[in-house]
């Protein structure tokens, strides 16, 4: 694939999906096996590149990402080499070396203006929960097992009362004092804030909740404290969650869920900040998925 030199301070971008179980997060840690140097030792092992990856989400250990996104910045004039690679063999040697539990979705060629400020719209996390008297074995480690039923309806009148944008101080990792003495802001705009209801075939009185949160951004913790108090309030019986809202204040709000059930989901950026290197004969099978050319498994 040919290289348009006038651009060659891009970034080299990549949508990325893993099994938080796999990790102690998704960033660099001293000793301990992150996403990000994951990432960069295979890099390292295919292209002889000592790099540094730089992140849009940050993910604490047990969380999960289908669409978490890294980048190499400024790859394309510091690496001179991309200038004919085949990134259909890059992409599909990186994987190669990859360990279980974490596979490069795509590459993609991410603009040099890009500003994660201004060019993210919104990024999607999704909290999963498995509400039934008997676990799920094929569920284990991706959702919060519940014994007790829930009640959905309550559920989602919760949910909605922090649609909107408002101070998310109550959710916070810490207090609203400590955000305030650290100089940012706990402001955040929660586009949807909706609940998914599932059923199991092998489990006929389960029902599989999937919390949806989409929002220009996230507090660390945010929604893992939301989620966790939404099952405290249903267990106790109370229905005051715009009370812990506009509480600005932690100590009002529940208990943390269990990473386990927590995805990264999705991460929107504006059109054209991202461009997929995908190679011809992934273009093909897209095109031909999309006709209905690809018929799926029985």
């Amino acid at each position: 694939m040919g290289l348009d030199l006038s651009r060659s301070g891009d970034h080299l971008g990549l949508r990325v999906a893993y099994r938080g179980s796999e990790f102690f997060g998704s960033q660099h840690q001293p000793l301990r096996k992150s996403v990000q140097s994951t990432l960069e030792k295979a890099f390292l092992q295919i292209t002889r590149q000592k790099i540094r990856l730089s992140s849009l989400s940050r993910t604490d250990a047990g969380v999960h990402a289908y669409d978490a996104i890294f980048f190499w910045r400024n790859a394309f004039q510091s690496w001179t080499a991309l200038e004919g690679i085949d990134f259909y063999r890059l992409w599909g040697s990186l994987n190669a070396v990859l360990p279980s539990g974490i596979q490069i979705r795509q590459l993609g060629r991410l603009s040099r203006h890009f500003s994660p400020k201004d060019d993210v719209l919104w990024k999607e996390y999704r909290y999963n929960i498995w509400n039934c008297r008997r676990a799920h074995p094929l569920l284990e480690g991706q959702v919060w097992w519940i014994y007790e039923p829930l009640n959905p309806a309550t559920l989602q009148e919760q949910l909605s009362m922090m649609e909107g944008t408002h101070d998310f101080s109550s959710f916070s990792k810490s207090s609203a004092k400590a955000v305030k003495e650290a100089g940012r802001s706990a402001i955040r705009s929660l586009y949807v804030a909706k609940l998914k209801v599932h059923r199991e075939p092998a489990f006929a009185e389960a029902r599989r909740f999937e919390l949806v949160f989409r929002a220009d951004g996230f507090l660390h913790h945010m929604v893992r404290n939301m989620v966790g108090t939404l099952v405290d309030h249903e267990r106790r019986g109370l229905r005051d969650m715009k009370k812990v809202l506009s509480a600005k204040n932690r100590a009002l709000a529940g208990y943390r869920a269990p990473p386990e059930g927590l995805v990264l989901f999705r991460t929107q950026l504006k059109k054209s900040v991202f461009q997929g290197l995908y190679p011809k004969k992934l273009q093909w099978f897209a095109e031909s998925t999309k006709r209905g050319g690809a018929q799926a498994n029985p």
